[in-house]
């Protein structure tokens, strides 16, 4: 060590302090999402990873979805899980999204896939309402218990199957 200069001796115990600090009380945590708290109303909606936003909470009861477009009310009504895609028509990774959403498995009639424009949303309030639909792509994964999961950002058909497989089997 006598033979490494004062200044370098200075900078690498301050490297080796910053590693320690960082390792012990600098470095992010991993973020764990609690489901939101249900609404007192009888319509509800939750999340959370970076692409893929993990949080089950309750879609609308099947009187209560008068207010919907008639392909997402079918879908709620008649007990199938929806794949509700939230996108914004101009964003290259929104139109990517949207074609892989045609690849989805539709397991013989029991899911219903269902795309709309982000400026369209008020429209599916009975949905959204405990979901975080903050950006687009955003996939909504609505379950026959009317739980659902939210995948954010880029998707390919097989995440998104992988969560309507365990929508169908958790349901």
């Amino acid at each position: 060590m006598s033979q490494i200069s004062p200044p370098i001796r200075i900078v690498l115990v301050v490297a080796v302090a910053f590693m320690a600090a960082w390792t012990l009380f600098l470095r992010p945590k991993a973020e764990t999402v609690e489901p939101a708290p249900a609404p007192a109303v009888t319509q509800t909606t939750p999340v959370a990873t970076a692409t893929t936003a993990k949080a089950a909470t309750e879609a609308p009861e099947a009187g209560t979805t008068a207010s919907l477009p008639k392909p997402v009310r079918a879908a709620i009504e008649d007990g199938k899980v929806l794949v509700l895609m939230f996108w914004t028509p101009g964003a290259a990774d929104d139109r990517a999204v949207r074609r892989e959403l045609a690849a989805v498995d539709r397991h013989a009639g029991d899911v219903v896939v269902h795309s709309a424009p982000v400026g369209r949303i008020a429209r599916y309030q009975q949905i959204t309402r405990g979901a975080d639909v903050a950006q687009s792509p955003t996939i909504l994964v609505v379950d026959r218990d009317r739980k659902v999961e939210t995948l954010v950002g880029y998707a390919d058909h097989l995440s998104v199957d992988q969560l309507v497989t365990d929508a169908l089997r958790n349901s």
